[in-house]
């Protein structure tokens, strides 16, 4: 899975990959098995994310 955050410097995501610090990528690998209360936590909170129009705390 990749999360990726645009800078709110940007508006547009062309001009975020034209600059060295306007897009964060976090990428997941995840190893299908046992239940793990701290990643579901994230998957859970994914419904909330509304491209780049609002910020959600996953704690």
């Amino acid at each position: 899975m990749h999360l990726v955050h645009k800078s709110v410097r940007h508006n547009k995501i062309q001009t975020a990959l034209e600059d060295p610090t306007g897009l964060a990528v976090l990428g997941i690998f995840a190893k299908v098995g046992n239940h793990h209360p701290y990643f579901q936590a994230i998957i859970d909170n994914l419904r909330l994310l509304d491209i780049g129009k609002r910020d959600v705390r996953v704690s």
